[in-house]
């Protein structure tokens, strides 16, 4: 923002108020990450035709030679695009440029996150069921792959949740514990009766 005071003109810096009442100094979202964000989708868009109109590239990217079909990949780059717009918006006046090259690698996060959840439920469904996925029952892969991609943060806790699970030894119970250290367990005193 220029503001003029006299014959000399002074670049501002835009003063916000935010919730709490400090003064903070806006920082807009660069405009290379807003354009990014649109070509991300431009190039998502030029896909969508391809697989709509061009029926041997509908039969690669689809094809049963593939271990995720490139379509999860669109799906989960799709829901991570949505989400970078989201931050974009939300963060509007308070952009944080290390999130810079976060919303640049965000399509690849979104597809590697969509393609894993794919992979994780498609074999918890082929565990519950004996019947074949019909192209109706595929769209569930779709949304769960959109889903992870626009939230993958909440997807990358639950994989490190799984992970702990899985390769590390169940801490003792809180009552082995106790016993064994002398400390009173949570509702006990000192003495060990309940307070």
């Amino acid at each position: 923002m220029r503001q003029a005071f006299g014959r000399d003109a002074v670049d501002v810096d835009m003063i916000v108020v935010d919730a709490s009442g400090d003064d903070t100094t806006s920082v807009p979202v660069p405009r290379w990450v807003v354009a990014l964000g649109f070509a991300y989708v431009v190039v998502l868009a030029l896909l969508a035709v391809a697989w709509s109109l061009l029926a041997p590239f509908r039969a690669w990217a689809g094809s049963s030679v593939n271990l995720v079909p490139l379509t999860i990949l669109w799906w989960g780059a799709l829901g991570a695009v949505t989400v970078s717009f989201d931050g974009m918006v939300r963060h509007r006046h308070d952009w944080d440029a290390d999130m810079n090259l976060w919303h640049a690698i965000r399509p690849a996060i979104g597809a590697i996150v969509g393609a894993v959840s794919y992979l994780i439920f498609l074999l918890v469904v082929e565990a519950a069921t004996t019947q074949p996925v019909t192209t109706h029952g595929q769209l569930i892969y779709f949304l769960v792959a959109f889903l992870v991609g626009y939230r993958e943060e909440t997807f990358r806790a639950l994989i490190k949740r799984a992970t702990d699970m899985l390769f590390t030894s169940a801490p003792p119970s809180a009552s082995a514990t106790a016993e064994t250290s002398g400390s009173p367990t949570p509702g006990e005193g000192a003495t060990g009766s309940s307070t």
